[in-house]
């Protein structure tokens, strides 16, 4: 229970107010277009509000709750409270690397929801790579997305030996992936779907209380 007496104490930044591919080159200019701003002193800070402090810590706690309950890498720990440090930085970099486009305020600037969002999703994905990285004996390495279309294709499968019809009820991925699994959060999994869907790797019928089914090439 340590790292969650010392979570509920904390306060990140401040409450006053993809894996697949990486691209460096982009990431590089993000950052030097982030340093300028910092330099000409028109950002000093960025802020968020408690229920996105709280957005941060739920996400770092659900990967804690999930190494207490599977000891994914063994003799150690799967996140340190730097973890969360490092979350509350991407929300910083993602917050501010389009800051000519953002209104700030006396040098403040505030994060909005979806900058939180992304923070999480990116973060979510780097813990579950560690795993793949120090916690498994092969290294056939699975991204989530990986797991969201694995899972649906052997519950298809399922479904089909039982002349089921052949689409999967996104509650019952989610329950496998977020749920018990705890892979990632809420907002990170309908992320993915959406992503998995623009990429055609999957279909989808209804929305979030809807089917879906894999794309087979």
């Amino acid at each position: 229970m340590k790292n969650e007496l010392i979570i509920d104490k904390i306060n990140l930044m401040s409450t006053r107010s993809p894996l697949d591919k990486i691209d460096f080159a982009a990431i590089k200019g993000d950052l030097e277009v982030l340093a300028e701003g910092m330099m000409s002193g028109s950002i000093t800070r960025v802020t968020i509000t408690p229920t996105q402090q709280q957005m941060l810590k739920d996400a770092f706690l659900n990967q804690n709750t999930r190494d207490r309950q599977q000891r994914l890498l063994r003799n150690r720990p799967l996140v340190i409270l730097r973890d969360l440090e490092n979350l509350a930085r991407l929300v910083n970099i993602i917050a501010t690397v389009n800051f000519s486009k953002r209104t700030i305020k006396n040098g403040l600037l505030k994060a909005k929801d979806a900058d939180i969002d992304k923070a999480i999703q990116l973060w979510e994905n780097l813990i579950n790579l560690r795993v793949e990285i120090y916690g498994r004996s092969n290294r056939n390495f699975l991204t989530v997305r990986d797991e969201i279309v694995v899972f649906t294709m052997r519950t298809q499968a399922h479904y089909q030996n039982e002349d089921k019809e052949a689409m999967v009820p996104i509650s019952e991925v989610k329950a496998e992936i977020v749920d018990r699994r705890k892979l990632i959060g809420k907002t990170t999994f309908y992320k993915e779907l959406q992503t998995l869907r623009e990429t055609g790797e999957i279909v989808q019928q209804g929305k979030r209380d809807g089917k879906i089914a894999v794309v087979i090439k």
